[in-house]
């Protein structure tokens, strides 16, 4: 009898499971599930806000950037339901090509395509699993300084600054003045890289000019030596200086650092440049132009007529007067020490979207230039979203304007931010902290900036914050301390905060506004003092006002001016009070400066406009000045007092409101304007937290970069507890003289341990050490015709010529990395990331910065990736054949059974017909 169970029929467990995984259906499924996984990790949701779908917004949602992912677009396609994902559906191709597709001729198309697919997926586990890709900015050259067996080296930066003490104890400043990426090399026609090093020495000011691949040469700071005849003298190269040489006078009109040569052996370069203008009574003055090393440039030019040399009326001469000779020179100088040009290595790479503590220990009095920090990495820290234990550690920007329903329902604001605290310890078992064991991380911003602000505090300290709006725009803060000289008012002293002692003060703002008191008293011997107190209006205010009689005395006074809220150094604002005082009617006047800061008044002469008399007051008179209410708007308040608003009318302050506040009371004030008491606090303190700045005030960039990125960190000690706020860095420097221009701040924070150590910390990326270090040869920029103006389209492409230091100290050949030009040494592949551009001057003096200083690579592993490209060609390759030539080959087999069955058709036919040979 034959067995018919349905276990029979179907098979064992292995047939039931490769009858699954040859599935079409279980195919398809996986390849939906695929696509939607994608499309919301690429693109995210998006989804009404309302039934109304046509007529409202729709809203757009990343959910890999969810709290409960926290996410990138490379994570998310790296976690472990996208890799069971791939596996099944490599598993379903493999099993149903093997079950359901035989090899054939007709089917090896199909099969190509598969076995590509498997190739490719497989290939991707090898590349990504071992996938490896960051940046590094390259430093073009270090300055390299010998003296006296110590080797010191500095990156060549601007603005980098070190100090040199040579064998006799002189002490050296030197500065990184500039950088020039082409400067013309002396006795060649060719252009090297060039740095401008600023000295100081108590012998003076001194420059250094090196030249990539040329000795260094030090000289004492430029200067003009000016003959007019036998008299000889000197013009220092500064700003404004000036001096006067026989019958000449001089003065440094300009200094032009690079000036450009347009003509000559050295044409296309640059030199150093001064403008004098030359003056002689009876004479037109005129304009010398000077530059450095090439004195064959000498020429005058006169204001508004240009270079003599174009006049007919001097003749085709350079000069307007020959008699005056000027000449720019620059004595050599013989350091103690050598300083050179050297490429600098860079010898780690930090690794993309990583995050990691960098520690270190600082030693009494050790250079951290010389200190290498410990990594330490930092798994799982989010990504996306702020997370804090308190929110009382951070400063939370306004939540939204409440919302009105159409119902007229009003809705309240959600929270800016809830509590959302993480706990990610970091084991640390090697290193400056290595006896605590592990270090916390607490909390993370996404984007915030550090703010002083004020809040509740015990000691007395008056703080205010008010709102001003207008009809048409948003509101204007502005913050103001009573007890601060500089603070206490705001907007150009229009607002202004006093504190008073008691209610009865109240009557001088009830006054009105800039009622000024003036109060003299003249001291007597044995008798009591002559006072007056005078109440000063704007009609005794003039230059020739009429003298006033001190009753009592001989003495006689006038006001000849007055000036509210002088803005002072310190950021204080003064109010003064000209008085012009004499004992009787035939004596001298002195004018005296009354300020309403009595240690700040002074004496000057009556006769002296510009000040320069000044000096301390003539105790035998004494005088006070108080200003009044100068302030359009006034808050006063006191301990125990309820604070009050005093407001005076713009025209002539006549009009005076006075309010009751408190916190949120809001009054008007001139021309439809409103002023909202925001905060106000008696006792406050300031605090310094990171402010989360709202999402629709962020830049993009700085984001995407990771700049304003905050964490928080634990570091127990003991029965102490360190929290600190580190900000992201995007390079882990030693110190602030790696610190590249335009790539972050350098602020590393630093921590004194129980023990008396000091620790540094850093926010940053994870490091990765290059087998094989790489230099920075050259930089070119590629621009368009007109060269670089600041655009990008003027640029067509940067190169960087790099070089990899070999074990043995050799350096290897010349590799070019462009734009979309990689190259690859050893493993490793190289591309051009960033770079540094040039940048106009801020003003101040400051020269144009002419960038080209360093060069940033990305750089990564490419492994399994030709293993990538043989799938993909093998399933392109299996397409091609299966929508090309399987067709040609099916028809044509077609073709050859049609001609068959036509031939086997035809051939009875002619059998039949055929002659037998019994009729023969």
């Amino acid at each position: 009898m034959t067995n018919t169970s349905p276990s029979s029929t179907r098979g064992g467990p292995l047939s039931l499971l490769l009858r699954f995984f040859s599935s079409v259906k279980l195919g398809v499924f996986l390849l939906v599930v695929l696509f939607v996984y994608s499309w919301i990790g690429s693109a995210g949701l998006f989804y009404p806000t309302s039934p109304l779908i046509f007529d409202k917004p729709w809203a757009h949602s990343m959910p890999r950037q969810w709290r409960i992912f926290e996410l990138t677009e490379f994570e998310w396609f790296h976690t472990w339901f996208f890799d069971i994902n791939i596996a099944l559906i490599v598993l379903n191709v493999t099993v149903t090509t093997l079950r359901r597709i035989p090899l054939t001729i007709l089917s090896a198309g199909v099969w190509s395509i598969h076995a590509g697919i498997v190739i490719l997926a497989l290939g991707s586990v090898i590349y990504f699993g071992s996938k490896v890709e960051g940046d590094a900015p390259v430093v073009r050259r270090q300055i390299v300084v010998n003296a006296d067996g110590l080797r010191k080296s500095i990156p060549a930066l601007p603005g980098n600054t070190f100090r040199i003490t040579d064998a006799s104890g002189v002490a050296y400043e030197l500065t990184v003045a500039s950088v020039e990426p082409q400067r013309a090399a002396p006795g060649t026609d060719s252009t090297a890289f060039g740095v401008t090093v600023n000295g100081e020495a108590s012998f003076g000011r001194f420059t250094v000019d090196l030249t990539d691949g040329q000795p260094a040469q030090a000289f004492l700071s430029r200067r003009i030596t000016v003959r007019d005849g036998d008299a000889i003298g000197t013009l220092p190269v500064q700003p404004g200086a000036a001096a006067t040489v026989g019958d000449y006078q001089l003065q440094v009109a300009d200094i032009q650092p690079d000036w450009t040569l347009i003509s000559g052996p050295d044409a296309g370069g640059t030199a150093f440049g001064v403008v004098v203008r030359v003056s002689r009574p009876g004479q037109a003055p005129f304009m010398r132009q000077l530059l450095d090393q090439h004195p064959e440039f000498t020429e005058d030019f006169i204001p508004g007529r240009g270079r003599v040399v174009k006049l007919d009326e001097f003749g085709g001469r350079k000069l307007v007067d020959d008699r005056i000779e000027l000449e720019l020179v620059r004595d050599a100088r013989q350091l103690p020490f050598t300083l050179g040009l050297a490429p600098l290595p860079q010898k780690h790479f930090w690794v993309k979207d990583s995050s990691a503590i960098m520690v270190r220990e600082i030693p009494p009095g050790a250079d951290p230039a010389e200190i290498g920090w410990w990594e330490y990495p930092i798994n799982h820290l989010p990504r996306y979203n702020d997370y804090v234990q308190r929110l009382d550690e951070v400063w939370l920007y306004p939540p939204p304007v409440r919302e009105i329903s159409d119902n007229g329902e009003e809705t309240p604001p959600k929270p800016v931010l809830e509590p959302h605290p993480i706990n990610i310890s970091i084991p640390m078992r090697e290193g400056p902290l290595a006896e605590i064991g592990a270090l916390n991380v607490t909390g993370f911003l996404r984007y915030a900036a550090l703010q002083d602000r004020n809040v509740p505090g015990a000691r007395l300290n008056p703080y205010a914050q008010f709102v001003v709006r207008s009809p048409q725009g948003p509101g204007q803060r502005t913050e103001l301390w009573a007890f601060d000289p500089a603070r206490k008012q705001g907007l150009s002293g229009i607002f202004a905060f006093d504190w008073i002692e008691s209610e009865s003060e109240f009557a001088r703002y009830r006054r009105g506004w800039r009622q000024r008191e003036l109060s003299i008293e003249i001291p007597r011997p044995a008798r009591e003092p002559v006072r007056l107190n005078a109440l000063v209006t704007d009609d005794m205010i003039a230059e020739d006002s009429a003298w006033r009689d001190i009753e009592g005395s001989d003495a006689q006074y006038r006001i000849t001016s007055a000036f509210d809220n002088l803005g002072m150094t310190d950021g204080a604002a003064l109010s003064v009070l000209v008085v012009e005082y004499r004992p009787n009617p035939e004596a001298s006047a002195i004018r005296r400066w009354v300020a309403d800061d009595p240690a700040r008044s002074r004496d000057v002469d009556a006769n002296d406009a510009d000040g320069h008399s000044m000096r301390a007051v003539d105790p035998s008179v004494r005088m006070t000045y108080d200003p009044g209410v100068t302030a359009r708007v006034v808050l006063v308040g006191g301990e125990g007092i309820q604070p009050r608003l005093f407001t005076y009318a713009l025209e002539d302050g006549s009009q005076l409101n006075e309010f009751e506040v408190s916190e949120g009371f809001e009054a008007p004030l001139f021309n439809d304007f409103t002023i909202e008491l925001t905060k106000y606090m008696p006792r406050s303190s300031r605090e310094t937290r990171p402010a989360i700045i709202p999402p629709n005030q962020r830049d993009r960039n700085v984001d995407i970069g990771r700049f304003q990125q905050w964490v928080q960190v634990e570091i127990p000690d003991g029965s102490t507890i360190h929290r600190r706020w580190l900000k992201f860095h995007k390079y882990s420097f030693r110190d602030l003289s790696e610190a590249l221009p335009g790539l972050g701040e350098y602020r590393p924070e630093r921590i004194t341990l129980s023990d008396g150590r000091r620790i540094e910390l850093l926010f940053s990326r994870e490091r990765y050490r290059m087998k094989y270090p790489v230099i920075l040869d050259d930089f070119r920029l590629l621009t368009h015709t007109g060269g670089f103006t600041g655009q990008t389209n003027t640029v067509r492409d940067w190169e960087s010529h790099v070089r990899f230091i070999k074990p043995d100290g050799e350096l290897s050949e010349d590799h070019v990395v462009r734009t979309n030009g990689p190259a690859s040494w050893k493993g490793l592949w190289y591309f051009q990331s960033f770079w540094d551009p040039p940048r106009q001057s801020r003003g101040m003096g400051e020269p144009d910065y002419k960038g080209l200083s360093f060069t940033g690579l990305g750089i990564g592993n490419r492994r399994g990736v030709y293993i990538q490209l043989f799938g993909c060609c093998l399933s392109v390759g299996g397409m091609i054949y299966a929508f090309y030539i399987k067709p040609i080959v099916r028809r044509r087999r077609q073709e050859r059974v049609y001609a068959e069955v036509a031939a086997a058709k035809q051939t009875p036919i002619e059998t039949a017909a055929a002659p037998r040979e019994e009729d023969a």
